[in-house]
């Protein structure tokens, strides 16, 4: 089980995630401006981000913790920063919360 100090940590790791994720895309909007802007073709995108539903739907058959999203959703740990990114984006607008021991649900 997850001491408190941890998923204090973890918390603040997926909000940064999810801030260095913003970032990204403003970044890479002015790239293409940028490009646009002296006649080149726009850079490559950055990789896809992780689709939100396939969380909700997961959490949808009761609480999971992050590694497991991770594993039901195909993933491997390599990419617990983007799943982490995306449990952020979905506590700040309501659709997730986050429970006492490591594991995210749906509110209610």
């Amino acid at each position: 089980m997850e001491s408190a100090a941890e998923r204090e940590i973890e918390g603040r790791i997926a909000e940064l995630e999810a801030e260095r994720e913003r970032i990204g895309r403003q970044v890479e909007a002015l790239r293409a401006g940028l490009a646009a802007l002296r006649g080149e073709d726009p850079p490559a995108p950055a990789r896809p981000r992780m689709k939100t539903a396939a969380i909700v739907e997961s959490l949808a058959e009761g609480p999971l913790t992050r590694h497991e999203l991770a594993d039901r959703l195909g993933l491997g740990d390599g990419q617990l920063d983007a799943v982490s990114s995306s449990l952020a984006h979905l506590r700040r607008t309501g659709r997730v919360r986050r429970l006492g021991d490591g594991r995210w649900a749906l509110p209610g």
